[in-house]
């Protein structure tokens, strides 16, 4: 009996570092004429950032909520974040407003 609780304890502990562990997953690459970086951070948060320099343009993510840059002016960078959740974050970005 003692083993099998050793066993679970180990087996708990484990997950708990691997789940520490695991390394903000994150791109940045050329989209649509600008520069799109997206992914998951260190703080918990699904994100969206794009640049372009002459077109208006957003981002959006879905993470435990959806949210928006709303239209950002050209030659500046759309922020979108949100907390991320257990599974199907998702970012955007648009290259366009209206």
């Amino acid at each position: 009996m003692q083993v099998s609780t050793r066993i679970k304890a180990a087996v708990a502990a484990g997950f708990i570092v691997v789940g520490l562990a695991t390394p903000a997953l994150a791109q940045t690459v050329d989209a649509s004429g600008g520069k799109w970086s997206y992914g998951t951070n260190s703080n918990d948060q699904v994100y969206s950032n794009f640049y372009h320099e002459s077109k208006c343009h957003g981002s959006s993510v879905k993470g435990k909520y959806f949210a928006q840059s709303g239209d950002v002016k050209a030659g500046n960078t759309s922020y979108a974040s949100a907390d991320e959740a257990m599974w199907g974050n998702e970012s955007y970005y648009r290259s366009s407003c209206g």
